[in-house]
């Protein structure tokens, strides 16, 4: 029994290797047939053990090929620029925007914006420019270090930046610190070695680069954005709010008009056009008493316009002052509507007139 069962099992082996070898199937069954009178009792067991061989082999010979499994798209990774700025996506819509980490106006900017503008990277829709500026705050280095963390994680963790870029930008001036950088970076996927890094502000000139660039496009205040195709520049913040972003893009994509803002009441909507309307002037506004910011620091001057609920943004400005110092604020006297944007100025430098030679 022994020795049929190993026939009987190297026939079905031989059956499988033969089955586009019609000569050597037949010279098989024939010698089946010649032993059947001595096998008899076990005929039916090796037809049935050749048929399931047959058949095993047609299914491996003429399965379809199984489809292959993509492989998961890494993230985008970020490109370092000579301009200083830091670039994400491949979209034929450019996009730069300017922010300061200790901007509590770029951080609404970044909590209206930010996902928007990770999910049109991530869609291929657009590429992302992004310019980290500091206005630093005298001394105190805290504008100075999450823009180096920033230049850091494009530099060493590229493929993490967007998330942790936006990620700090949205946490404002009230939630910077070096623990809540960290854990941003943590939560973007930073190694932890490039995350101890950030303390040695290697990258911190980095950010010269992008006031550079800041002055050379005349962007005098931040947030400010840009949105490009080639070289052809669409629309800008520089004539419209910065909280039109969203807008301009959505018309952009989809192929429409670049959508304008006017303050000609009465003037019906056309074109992709908004008009602002004198009941948009009227609604809402409350006048509220201005603090002034005299003898009071930058952050302190910071502190008590947003307490009086105004916004504020950082602009800067000519200046014989050091780079960096901090000229006071643009707040009128007296009283002036709640929720109006005031500007904290900061000086760019004085020029370098000394004559070359």
């Amino acid at each position: 029994m022994k020795d049929i069962d190993q026939e009987l099992r190297q026939a079905g082996q031989a059956w499988q290797s033969n089955l586009n070898n019609p000569p050597a199937l037949d010279s098989m069954l024939a010698s089946a047939s010649r032993r059947q009178a001595s096998h008899r009792p076990l005929i039916g067991a090796g037809i049935a053990v050749l048929v399931l061989a047959m058949v095993g082999g047609l299914y491996f010979a003429l399965r379809p090929a199984a489809e292959p499994v993509p492989a998961a798209q890494p993230p985008l990774a970020a490109i370092v620029l000579d301009d200083g700025g830091i670039q994400t996506g491949d979209g034929e819509i450019g996009v730069a925007v300017f922010l300061d980490f200790n901007c509590p106006g770029c951080a609404d900017f970044a909590q209206e914006n930010g996902d928007y503008l990770a999910n049109l990277v991530d869609e291929g829709a657009i590429t992302l420019t992004v310019y980290p500026v500091a206005f630093v705050d005298e001394g105190s280095g805290t504008a100075v270090g999450p823009t180096n963390a920033a230049f850091a994680v494009a530099h060493e963790s590229p493929q993490h930046f967007t998330d942790f870029y936006f990620a700090v930008a949205k946490l404002g001036p009230a939630g910077l610190s070096d623990a809540a950088v960290e854990q941003a970076a943590l939560d973007a996927g930073v190694p932890e070695d490039v995350i101890a890094g950030f303390g040695d502000l290697k990258y911190a000139s980095e950010t010269d680069k992008a006031f550079a660039t800041m002055d050379k496009r005349e962007v005098a205040s931040v947030p400010s954005w840009f949105a490009t195709r080639g070289d052809e520049e669409l629309a800008d913040s520089l004539s419209s709010s910065a909280t039109e972003l969203r807008r301009v893009l959505d018309a952009l994509l989809a192929g429409d008009p670049v959508p304008e803002v006017t303050e000609d009441a009465g003037e019906d909507p056309a074109n992709g056009e908004i008009v602002i309307s004198e009941e948009d002037f009227v609604e809402e506004v409350v006048m509220v008493s201005v603090p002034s910011c005299t003898g009071l620091s930058d952050s302190q001057c910071r502190k008590a316009l947003i307490e009086a609920d105004f916004a504020v943004g950082a602009e800067h400005v000519d200046s014989d002052a050091p780079k960096g110092t901090w000229l006071g604020a643009t707040s009128p006297s007296g009283w002036a509507p709640k929720g109006q944007t005031i500007y904290m100025l900061y000086s760019k430098g004085p020029e370098d007139n000394a004559p070359r030679r």
